[in-house]
């Protein structure tokens, strides 16, 4: 019998903070008059301004128990150096970032180890998202959009065998959406939990709102053994859809991204 579960969206963000070294270093005048800070990556003043990027992430988060619907905002900062490439580094004390939404002022502060700045409970019913980076009081650039990434809902269709479908329910245009294997995880009769993690190419982008999860291919399991040799298991990953972003001005030094996450956790049996 086919059976379709609906999945409320529960939304899991997992900040990665890079440690660096807090160690203090003596920034140095050099002969072309730029700071250099002894040239550390981790450091701003390493990099003159046409060097230095910013990154903007507003994360939704889907309402849940006691957790009403918002955006989370994240910004760090990486450096380029001559031969192209980007490090991220720790936030100078004369930038400074400012969020408006629809005119009123969500703070930024400073997060863990100097690398990011967070804002927490952005409205999610805002008409203009607004933001703007600074270095000292002379603006560096400022950009704005006015939709953001919203839930993405989920079902999917068990059928007591190996294959199953997976369905997007609110696919929408201007989104992009992938799935993340995790793991199944099993308990069997002496209540003794087994996990199985995903195989292969973990990763997927879906062409459609539809997409067939196979158990051998994205585990390398079998139903029926799993029924045979376990009480009960469960499916776990990840869906994420970014949205895209149309921002009011070409974008220059200051990308924004938005994105949503949903996990699922889906009994089997």
């Amino acid at each position: 019998m086919l059976k379709k579960t609906l999945l409320a969206a529960c939304s899991v963000v997992i900040i990665g903070c890079g440690g660096g070294s807090d160690g203090s270093s003596v920034a140095v005048e050099s002969t072309d008059g730029e700071v250099s800070c002894g040239n550390m990556p981790e450091m701003a003043c390493t990099y003159p301004l046409e060097k230095l990027r910013s990154n903007i992430q507003f994360i939704h988060d889907p309402a849940q128990v006691g957790i009403k619907e918002r955006y989370t905002v994240f910004v760090d900062m990486y450096g380029q150096d001559k031969l192209g490439n980007s490090s991220e580094i720790k936030l100078p004390y004369d930038h400074r970032f400012e969020l408006l939404v629809d005119g009123i002022s969500y703070p930024l502060k400073q997060g863990p180890h100097q690398i990011i700045f967070l804002a927490e409970d952005v409205p999610v019913d805002g008409q203009t998202y607004e933001i703007s980076w600074f270095k000292g009081d002379v603006l560096v650039e400022s950009n704005a959009i006015q939709s953001l990434a919203k839930s993405v809902k989920v079902a999917i269709d068990l059928n007591a065998s190996n294959e199953m479908q997976l369905w997007v329910l609110n696919w929408q245009n201007g989104y992009t959406y992938e799935v993340n294997h995790i793991s199944v995880d099993c308990l069997d009769q002496n209540n003794t939990r087994v996990r199985y993690d995903a195989i292969g190419n973990t990763e997927a982008l879906l062409e459609t709102d539809q997409m067939m999860l196979s158990l051998s291919e994205n585990y390398g399991l079998d139903y029926s053994k799993l029924v045979n040799d376990f009480k009960t298991c469960e499916l776990g990953m990840m869906v994420r859809a970014h949205k895209k972003i149309e921002p009011r001005d070409p974008i220059n030094k200051m990308s924004i991204k938005s994105y949503t996450e949903l996990f699922i956790g889906q009994k089997l049996f």
